[in-house]
C-alpha cells in the first residue's frame, strides 16, 4: 500500500515543499528544489501542476507520440492523490499552484469552478502544451505570483481569483485543441 502524505493547508504545503507563505490560501511553488519522501501526496485544496520537464519515456501523464512535448498540466481537486511515478512524487522542474476553495468565497469563480471539468480528469488525461501555450500559462502564473507579493487587502481575493479564472479559461481552450 502506498504511503500518502496528506497536506491539509496551503501553509502546510509551503512548509513541506520549502516555500515561504505569502498568502495563507494560495501559493505558487517552484518545484526545482522540492523533495518528498512519500510515494504519493494528497492535497486538501485545488492544485495545478505545470510539469516543464518530463522524461521522453515518461508515461505518467498519458503523453502519446502525437502530443506536444513542451510542458504538461495536471489539475487536482481537493482530496485528489498524485505521484509522478514509483520513484518520485512531484516533477523535478515546473510549478505548483495551490489554492484553497475558501479563497474563492464571494468571487465569481466560486459559482462556476465546477464548470472546469478537467479537475475531475485522471492524470493520464493531462493537458500537453506547445511552447506558445506554455508561455501563456507561465505568464498567468507570473501574474498570480506578482499579486502574491502585493500586501493583502480587500481586493486581493478578487484579483487572484480573476487571474486563476483566466488561467483556467486558457486551459479550457488548450484542452479543446487537444481533444
Amino acid at each position: 500500500m502506498k504511503e500518502i502524505l496528506n497536506i491539509r493547508s496551503v501553509c502546510e504545503c509551503n512548509h513541506k515543499l520549502g516555500c515561504k507563505t505569502l498568502h495563507p490560501m494560495i501559493s505558487i511553488i517552484n518545484l526545482e528544489h522540492t523533495v518528498l519522501k512519500h510515494e504519493a501526496v494528497a492535497f486538501d485544496f485545488y492544485t495545478i501542476l505545470l510539469i516543464e520537464e518530463c522524461d521522453n519515456n515518461c508515461c505518467c501523464c498519458g503523453r502519446k507520440y502525437y502530443d506536444y512535448l513542451d510542458a504538461t498540466m495536471v489539475f487536482l481537486k481537493p482530496g485528489d492523490n498524485f505521484s509522478m511515478s514509483n520513484e518520485k512524487v512531484l516533477p523535478e522542474k515546473g510549478w505548483l499552484l495551490a489554492f484553497h476553495p475558501t479563497l474563492l468565497y464571494q468571487t465569481q469563480l466560486k459559482s462556476h469552478i465546477e464548470d472546469y471539468t478537467f479537475f475531475s480528469y485522471s492524470k493520464e488525461e493531462a493537458l500537453h502544451l506547445s511552447a506558445r501555450e506554455t508561455a501563456t500559462v507561465t505568464c498567468c502564473i507570473n501574474n498570480i505570483e506578482g499579486e502574491l507579493h502585493h500586501s493583502i487587502d480587500k481586493h486581493t481575493a478578487t484579483i487572484l481569483s480573476r487571474h486563476i479564472e483566466l488561467l483556467l479559461d486558457y486551459c479550457t481552450r488548450f484542452y479543446e485543441r487537444q481533444f
